[in-house]
């Protein structure tokens, strides 16, 4: 005999079908980050899915748990979803390689992953003990993978074997991004509340340049495409850095809260970033004017240009992957 689950009828209609046991009353999808492939045909996403459940018992207590999955999905550029894999308990980050024929993610489930840029077949892990990754990058001729990690370190794998190349310390706080030059020389990075924009050396490992970027909590640092200027998106808008001298050239303020994403358009002359006030916002890069605010129903946590610079790809915490047209703000489409 099933047993008698004390709850009035109209709790019951929230309850799964035999009374008693558990449920998931809230289920909600963001998506974490964006990333076009070099030749603007396909553009991956990394996702998170949170899944609230309610447990009910026989004398009427309740308990809650919280699970997360989530994925890596590759889609055809205002298309067709070409291909998905599951990423343990989600993606935080996701981003292309120069030849487009791979992705590196970095997901909740404490792992470094890559997988195939056109199917999204997983090809291989990259851990370094126990550490939880943030972020992840791979180095323009591929050699690379870098990953960085909830316990301050940056690491550095051979993206063929695997095999640990180095760590790199000095953050005081987990490493929000990580990005390689496009010429190859150095990684850029920022540690999230310690504040810092940090350079590296590739082939050394030392660190060139430690800059307080004074924008607060820190999220995001891009290089420019001749290598010159880093993008850095932190708490207080996004500040404009000579990558040579660290000096700053330009303070970026518009949004009005949390800068989390920032990119730089192909040929350098403008910016796109992504922000907690629910916009995503495009940027001269010489003068610091703000050309164009694009709403969205919530916040936008990634933004990615395509390579002829004449779209913008966002993620956001409602779920959907958009693309703009940069022109004129315009919807191209949603997913």
């Amino acid at each position: 005999m099933r047993p008698r689950c004390p709850f009035p009828l109209a709790l019951l209609l929230l309850l799964p079908l035999n009374g008693c046991g558990s449920g998931v009353s809230e289920e909600s999808t963001q998506v974490n980050s964006v990333s076009f492939a070099p030749d603007g045909s396909r553009i991956a996403t990394g996702i998170i899915t949170t899944k609230l459940s309610n447990s009910f018992d026989e004398n009427g207590g309740t308990s809650q748990t919280t699970t997360h999955d989530g994925a890596m999905i590759v889609f055809r550029s205002n298309s067709t979803e070409l291909g998905r894999t599951q990423t343990g308990d989600g993606s935080r980050k996701v981003v292309y390689s120069a030849d487009g024929n791979l992705i590196a993610s970095a997901d909740e489930d404490r792992k470094v992953r890559l997988y195939d840029g056109h199917t999204a077949a997983f090809i291989r892990i990259f851990e370094d003990g126990t550490t939880g990754y943030v972020s992840a990058a791979i180095s323009p001729d591929g050699s690379m993978v870098a990953g960085g990690g909830e316990d301050q370190v940056i690491r550095l794998w051979n993206r063929q074997t695997g095999a640990l190349i180095s760590r790199l310390n000095g953050h005081h706080n987990m490493v929000r991004s990580v990005a390689f030059s496009p010429n190859g020389k150095s990684l850029a990075s920022t540690g999230w509340q310690d504040g810092t924009v940090r350079i590296w050396n590739v082939e050394t490992g030392a660190a060139v340049q430690e800059i307080a970027a004074q924008l607060g909590d820190t999220y995001d640092a891009q290089w420019s495409p001749d290598s010159q200027r880093i993008a850095v998106a932190g708490d207080n808008g996004i500040l404009l850095m000579d990558a040579i001298s660290g000096t700053s050239r330009k303070l970026l303020v518009g949004q009005a809260f949390i800068v989390y994403s920032v990119q730089w358009s192909p040929d350098g002359t403008k910016l796109a970033s992504g922000a907690g006030d629910v916009t995503a916002a495009i940027w001269d890069a010489q003068s610091g004017d703000e050309l164009r605010v694009i709403y969205h129903p919530d916040k936008v946590y990634s933004v990615a240009w395509s390579p002829d610079g004449k779209t913008l790809a966002t993620g956001s915490r409602d779920g959907h992957v958009r693309l703009f047209d940069t022109n004129n703000g315009s919807l191209i489409w949603r997913q």
